[in-house]
C-alpha cells in the first residue's frame, strides 16, 4: 500500500518535532534550563498544529478503506467541530469499536487549541472546552503534561482510524440502527507506556565523549568534502578541463578520482582564498583526531605497535594460525573505526584545504590507514571466513605520495 504524500510528510514532521525537542533538552552545550517552561509551551503549540493536520489527513485518506463508513460522520456538511468529533466517536462505538470517549474529548480540545494558534484568537466556547479538559487557556502556559497528552491522543486516534479498514462491510452505522458487530468487552486504547517517551537528562557518560569526537570528525569531513567537490567540478579548476570525453572514458575509476583531488589540491595552492573559510575546520579536525587516537584508541589499549603486529599475523593467517592477541586487536580496531572517514579526512580533505600543514596531516593519515586496514583484514578473516583482502588502499597510498611532494603538482 502506497503511503500518500501528506500522510508521509506529517508523520515525518511529528517525528522530527519530538526528536528536535529531545535534542534541545539533551544538547551538551545547552545549560540554560530556565527556558524549560517556554520550551514545553512552544513545542505544545507546534505539536498541536501538526498533530491535527496529520489526523485530518489520515481521516481523509482512510475513507476509501472504511467499508462501514464510520469516518463519513466527520465530513458531514454544516456541522460544528464539537458535533463532528462527537458524531465520529459515536460512529466508532456503533460499529463495535469500543473507543475511549476521553480521547475524542481531548482531540476536540487539541483541535480548538490548533484553531486558536493558527488564527491568533480565542473563541469563548472553545476556550471553555479547553478549560473543562484541563488544557491551559493561555497558550504560553502549556506544559510537558499537555505535550504528553497530545502524544497520547495522536497515537490512539491513529489506531482508531486504522481499525476502520478491518470492520465488516456489513456493519451499518446510523443513529437509528444498532451495529451488528459485537462490542468488545474491553476498551480499545493504547497503554500510555507505548504512546509516551520519557525525557532524558542530557547528562553525558564518559563513553559518550568518544562518540561525540567521532561524530564531529564526520561532520567536518562532510563539510570539507562538499567544498572540495564544488571546486573540482566548476570553473578553471574543473578536473575534466582540457580532456576529451574519450580520454576521460578511458581512465579507470581510481585515476579519475586521483585527478579530481589533485585538481582541488592545485586550486588550493594557487588560490588560497578558495578554502580560506574552511581552514579553521581543518585545524579543529586535527585536534579532534589526535584526541580520538589518544583518548579512545590508546585508551582502549591499541597503538601502532599492536596494530602492525596484528596486521602481520592476520595477513599470514593462511600459513600460521592467528593468535588471540592479533584477533583481539583486529576486533577492537573494527569497533573503533566503523568506517573509512578518518583516512579520507586526513589523506584527502585536510591536505587540500590546508596545504601548508600537509606533513602533519599525512603523518596522522598513515596510522589511520594502518588501523583501518586492520579492520578490513579482521572482518574478511573472521566475519567472512576469507584469508585474503582485496587491496583497496593503493589509491590512498598514491595520493599520499602525490601530496607529499612540492607544492607544484
Amino acid at each position: 500500500m502506497e503511503i500518500s504524500e501528506f500522510i508521509d510528510a506529517y508523520s515525518v514532521d511529528l517525528i522530527y518535532l519530538l526528536e528536535a525537542r529531545n535534542a534541545l533538552l539533551t544538547h551538551p552545550l545547552r545549560n540554560d534550563y530556565v527556558l524549560q517552561p517556554n520550551l514545553d509551551a512552544s513545542f505544545c503549540r507546534l505539536l498541536a498544529v501538526f498533530m491535527v493536520g496529520s489526523i485530518e489527513a489520515m481521516l481523509m485518506e482512510w475513507r476509501d478503506r472504511d467499508h462501514a463508513k464510520i469516518l463519513e460522520s466527520y465530513f458531514a456538511k454544516d456541522v460544528h467541530n464539537g458535533d463532528r468529533v462527537r458524531n465520529l466517536c459515536e460512529a466508532f462505538q456503533k460499529a463495535g469499536i469500543q473507543v475511549d470517549t476521553e480521547i475524542f474529548d481531548d482531540y476536540l480540545a487539541i483541535k480548538y487549541l490548533r484553531n486558536t494558534i493558527v488564527h491568533g484568537k480565542w473563541k469563548p466556547s472553545e476556550k471553555e472546552w479547553l478549560d473543562k479538559r484541563r488544557f491551559s487557556t493561555d497558550t504560553r502556559k502549556l506544559t510537558n503534561e499537555h505535550l504528553r497528552r497530545i502524544e497520547d491522543v495522536n497515537q490512539n486516534m491513529m489506531l482508531y482510524i486504522a481499525l476502520t479498514s478491518v470492520v465488516s462491510s456489513k456493519t451499518t452505522v446510523t443513529p437509528l440502527v444498532v451495529s451488528n458487530q459485537p462490542k468488545p468487552q474491553k476498551l480499545v486504547k493504547l497503554p500510555k507506556i507505548s504512546t509516551q517517551r520519557s525525557d532524558e537528562t542530557g547528562i553525558l557518560k564518559a563513553h559518550d565523549l568518544d562518540r561525540i569526537i567521532w561524530n564531529n570528525l564526520e561532520r567536518i569531513s562532510s563539510v570539507l568534502n562538499t567544498a572540495i567537490e564544488n571546486v573540482s567540478i566548476s570553473g578553471s579548476y574543473n578536473w575534466t578541463a582540457g580532456r576529451e570525453p574519450t580520454e576521460i572514458e578511458a581512465l579507470d575509476s581510481e585515476e579519475r578520482k586521483r585527478l579530481f583531488y589533485v585538481s582541488a589540491r592545485r586550486a588550493s595552492e594557487e588560490n588560497s582564498q578558495l578554502f580560506a573559510k574552511y581552514r579553521e575546520f581543518a585545524h579543529e579536525a586535527l585536534i579532534f583526531w589526535r584526541e580520538y587516537w589518544n583518548r579512545v584508541v590508546n585508551g582502549r589499549g591499541l597503538d601502532e605497535v599492536k596494530i602492525k603486529a596484528a596486521l602481520e599475523v592476520l595477513l599470514n593467517s593462511e600459513n600460521i594460525a592467528p593468535t588471540a592477541d592479533a584477533l583481539g586487536s583486529g576486533r577492537l580496531a573494527y569497533e573503533l573505526f566503523p568506517n573509512i572517514m578518518p583516512v579520507s579526512l586526513l589523506t584527502l580533505y585536510l591536505p587540500i584545504v590546508d596545504p601548508d600543514a600537509t606533513a602533519n596531516y599525512l603523518r596522522e593519515a598513515e596510522r589511520a590507514l594502518l588501523a583501518f586496514r586492520l579492520t578490513r583484514i579482521w572482518y574478511s578473516l573472521v566475519e567472512r571466513g576469507g584469508h585474503s583482502v582485496e587491496n583497496r588502499f593503493e589509491f590512498y597510498d598514491r595520493i599520499r605520495a602525490d601530496f607529499a611532494v612540492t607544492r607544484s603538482l
